[in-house]
């Protein structure tokens, strides 16, 4: 019996290339094919694998994408359509979010920082008038006050700051005299958060770092609070190993401002 067009010949498997089968529908693949023999079982194929089943790809699958990616620029509609897929996927758990729970090395946190400070710099060299842009609009709602105090005190919590070691030491002492510690948000006054508190007392102690406020002028600090309605003691990091930092804190509780 003569074979006919379409038939499979005898030696098939014998042929460079062994036979293999779509995963979808189990239809002969052409030598150029992979895993799936039409774009519909290809989509079927990408949706099993989102939602959870392990599916195993060829190693240079993921190279041969990113070739083909380079240079292709996406619409702003596609940009759009792409997010809102993704972020109604994740809230349903069919995707996985990659970098969840995952600790970058220091090596792949440089590379994203000069990567992102080089396209930067590219769009700036494109559109120099943005940053102009950028600071007209961004003063405009930081006049309102009370907009002001929300996204300061939204931005501090969402940080989850908890005292440094410098700032425990400091507050260990603090804390006989009903100081606390407001730096993580809890206290933000015309914009600015304080260290400590005694909010019995109105008086604030911030703690100035040798190294980030080497520039800083304490008595602007004392005089910005003063006019706010309390009394502000700075204390610089290198005199907490003064022994007599205890009797300045004491002194400052019960009489006036002034900068150790």
């Amino acid at each position: 019996m003569g074979f006919q067009k379409g038939n499979i010949p005898w030696n098939k498997a014998l042929s460079e290339k062994p036979i293999a089968y779509c995963a979808v529908c189990n239809r002969l693949l052409k030598p150029t094919q992979r895993y799936t023999c039409s774009i519909r079982c290809r989509n079927i194929y990408v949706d099993r694998n989102r939602v959870g089943i392990k599916l195993k790809f060829p190693p240079d699958y993921g190279k041969k994408v990113s070739e083909r990616m380079k240079g292709r620029k996406l619409s702003l509609q596609h940009i759009r359509k792409i997010s809102e897929r993704m972020k109604k996927e994740l809230a349903e758990g069919k995707r996985r979010n990659p970098t969840k729970g995952r600790s970058r090395t220091e090596e792949e946190r440089h590379h994203i920082s000069e990567g992102t400070r080089r396209e930067f710099r590219k769009f700036l060299s494109h559109h120099p008038e943005f940053f102009s842009h950028l600071k007209r609009i961004s003063r405009i709602p930081w006049d309102n006050h009370e907009l002001r105090q929300k996204t300061v005190t939204n931005c501090m919590r969402a940080m989850h700051i908890k005292p440094n070691k410098k700032e425990q030491k400091l507050l260990g002492i603090l804390e006989r005299f009903g100081f606390e510690y407001v730096g993580d948000g809890k206290l933000v006054i015309d914009g600015l958060c304080p260290d400590f508190v005694n909010f019995k007392l109105h008086k604030i102690i911030e703690l100035f770092g040798d190294y980030w406020h080497r520039r800083e002028n304490p008595q602007r600090r004392i005089i910005f609070f003063k006019n706010r309605g309390y009394d502000a003691l700075v204390i610089w990091e290198h005199s907490l190993d003064d022994p007599s930092i205890v009797s300045t804190i004491q002194k400052f509780v019960e009489v006036q401002d002034y900068v150790v």
